[in-house]
């Protein structure tokens, strides 16, 4: 994937609306690792810079406006601003609708497979039957067929080689890993990989639960060594001075 960046037009910011500015606090949010007090603050600079909404709207305007829509809430503990559920599901989704909404069109990705099997709705095409298939699966209309077509009209006496059972539609899943490098590295020359990274990881996170929720999804972070985390801790990874053990991410 190529990501591209371009410089920040002023002009672009004088225009703005709150849904304008919720996608650019859940951009800072990003970049601040989940931290919701300091993409708050990062959002109150540009604003003061920028004077949103030419003065007629203030951050303390904002910030209701996210409590009030339930995205953020004040711990329990500590009082700080924190993402809620809620919360954590808009960043996922902004995510998602950040990198696949200008990706192309192509093939539909679902799971089909031409490859008939067990578990799914029960198809017209038959078979002849097979040791140990499923008798509830078996077409009797078609086995007393063949059974009249081998015997005769007036006597009916059914054989294995007469039975034929209904194919049933193959159902198949997927197990999905996402490995994410949270070595130093990530951060180096004052490149920022980290950030594209967990964009990357939320956006699949939301299409895979949403689109596919039987389907098997673990994401993996790898430093100095590698541990499995919670959908909703992506948000919040950030990388250390850590080396790139690839093969402990691997290995798990």
């Amino acid at each position: 994937m190529e990501i591209q960046y371009s410089k920040l037009d002023p002009e672009q910011l004088k225009s703005m609306d709150m849904e304008k500015v919720m996608k650019l606090f859940l951009q800072l949010l990003s970049h601040s690792g989940g931290d919701v007090e300091q993409a708050l603050k990062w959002l109150e600079d540009l604003w003061d810079q920028h004077d949103f909404f030419d003065g007629e709207r203030s951050i303390e305007d904002f910030k209701k406006h996210l409590e009030q829509s339930g995205n953020i809430a004040p711990a329990p503990r500590t009082g700080k601003m924190q993402l809620t559920d809620k919360g954590e599901r808009r960043i996922r989704q902004d995510a998602f609708e950040e990198l696949f909404s200008t990706m192309r069109t192509d093939a539909i990705g679902n799971h089909s497979t031409s490859s008939p099997g067990f578990g799914g709705d029960v198809l017209p095409e038959t078979r002849g039957y097979e040791f140990g298939d499923d008798l509830a699966d078996i077409d009797f209309t078609r086995s007393i067929q063949n059974s009249m077509k081998r015997t005769g009209h007036g006597n009916i006496q059914l054989s294995e080689d007469d039975l034929e059972v209904h194919e049933r539609e193959h159902l198949s899943a997927a197990a999905t890993v996402i490995c994410i490098d949270i070595s130093h590295s990530m951060t180096m020359y004052g490149e920022d990989r980290i950030t594209p990274a967990k964009k990357v990881a939320m956006a699949l996170i939301e299409l895979i639960t949403t689109r596919y929720p039987k389907d098997s999804l673990d994401v993996v972070l790898f430093g100095d060594e590698a541990f499995l985390v919670p959908h909703k801790e992506v948000p919040y990874i950030t990388n250390g001075p850590y080396h790139t053990n690839t093969k402990a991410g691997i290995d798990l």
